[in-house]
């Protein structure tokens, strides 16, 4: 959202060179939090496991399998032997505009789809005495930021702009766990993340027609580093009863610019203006990250059957940033508290040699931002998202197939001038994420 009002107004000032280099010096950094909420790029762990996802991602007492290292590391005493998992995903998502009438301007944008490994794990449970005994190591793609996208503004008077993005990278984990049983009844356990990554971010202003030319070229790239806990704890007082509490710490991710440069192409001389960011003023931003808790039931109401549901919070209102550069970058949070809910329905059709597992999902989070943008202050309500899922699964012996498929969308909007803001025209934009699971999982003994 507002990385397209920043698009508009370079569009406004595109002659003016240097004022313009200097004023948006950072600005991948300093708009990393609306990466977060224009691409779905959460610090959440919501994309692990097609399982989970198939379930509407409530797992926090219902994950049996390795995929627990993400959702619950106390979950990870239900792996015997070893045992091996991965998942792959492929994206269809799409930006729809609806800009307020008599402005002149229309908008439409392309998203290319994008395929690639979400996770991999693997675990070792044995038995010492009573006790079980897990470790596993693990791999996440924590952020995912692949995407390609073209969004074409029309004007009156029949002109237009071609906005290019592409970005490459992400943000991964490391994650070694461990997991034991206190009593028959009571899990513990602990994973440890150890977080990097880079990106490589290129916003390109061309020509749509056969010139192709580039008016303007910012290009960017970072490097990101920092680690967690994840904190576990599974409760089993009945057969058909599971409880299961989730605790991450307050945590730092540091964000290192790598470079930046800007090309801008048409100027008042029509000559090429370039501008490269000195190495000794790149910045360096910290950022704390909310504690994370969390809450699950599941329900076995029938030997098939199982119901579960989450429930989590973050206090995003408690982020802080440091840069050392903060007099060039200043930054307001303006960030909100989440509440999220997660829901899940799995029941088992058992044929003998093959289990084929149904299941259902329904889940509904916030992000911590508001979803009317005013003068650069946000004044309407925060923004929030709904989705569901379905899934199946194929299970023969050590084998086992899990498939999902998860939709989920949002709406924000911002008034583009006062004289919108007082008539009440807004420009929306409403984002669907479409998105398809697969994961595998072997037990080798």
């Amino acid at each position: 959202m507002k990385k397209l009002l920043f698009v508009y107004f370079l569009i406004c000032m595109l002659t003016l060179s240097v004022f313009a280099q200097e004023e948006y010096r950072g600005v991948v950094s300093n708009e990393f939090r609306h990466r977060i909420e224009d691409y779905k790029f959460r610090l959440t762990q919501d994309k692990t496991g097609a399982r989970g996802l198939a379930m509407g991602g409530a797992q926090i007492a219902a994950s049996t399998n390795i995929a627990a290292i993400y959702w619950n590391p106390a979950g990870l005493t239900t792996v015997n032997g070893l045992q091996v998992a991965f998942d792959a995903t492929m994206s269809f998502n799409s930006i729809t505009h609806d800009p307020p009438r008599f402005t002149g301007i229309a908008l439409s944008t392309d998203m290319s789809p994008f395929v690639g490994i979400n996770n991999a794990a693997v675990g070792y449970g044995l038995r010492l005495g009573s006790r079980s005994l897990t470790i596993g190591l693990g791999y996440d793609k924590f952020i995912n930021m692949n995407m390609d996208s073209k969004t074409k503004q029309y004007h009156y008077g029949g002109d237009q702009v071609l906005e290019e993005d592409r970005l490459i990278g992400g943000i991964q984990t490391v994650k070694p766990a461990i997991a034991v049983d206190v009593f028959s009844f009571l899990s513990v356990g602990v994973t440890y993340n150890t977080l990097f990554g880079k990106s490589e971010y290129e916003l390109k202003i061309v020509s749509p027609y056969a010139d192709r030319t580039v008016y303007f070229r910012f290009a960017d790239q970072e490097e990101y580093s920092g680690s967690f806990a994840d904190i576990g704890i599974q409760l089993d007082p009945l057969p058909w009863l599971s409880a299961g509490l989730t605790f991450r710490p307050r945590w730092k991710i540091e964000i290192t610019e790598k470079s930046e440069s800007f090309n801008e192409l048409m100027s008042l001389e029509n000559q090429r203006l370039i501008w490269e960011t000195p190495q000794d003023s790149l910045d360096v931003f910290e950022y704390s990250i909310p504690m994370r808790m969390g809450a699950g039931l599941a329900i076995r109401p029938w030997n098939h059957t199982t119901f579960a549901v989450d429930i989590s919070s973050m206090s995003w209102s408690d982020v802080e940033l440091s840069t050392e550069n903060r007099s060039r970058n200043p930054m307001q949070t303006k960030m909100f508290d989440v509440l999220d809910w997660h829901a899940g329905l799995e029941h088992i059709a058992d044929s003998g040699d093959w289990i084929i597992p149904l299941r259902l999902g329904y889940f509904s989070t916030q992000t911590p931002y508001k979803d009317k943008l005013f003068n650069w202050d946000y004044l309407g309500d925060q923004i929030g998202e709904n989705g569901w899922s379905v899934g199946f699964g194929i299970e023969r012996k050590a084998l086992k197939l899990n498939f999902a498929f998860v939709r989920k969308g949002q709406k924000s909007g911002w008034w583009m001038q006062a004289s919108d803001y007082y008539n009440h025209r807004m420009f929306s934009i409403t984002k669907e994420y479409n998105e398809i699971f697969l994961g595998v999982v072997y037990r080798f003994f």
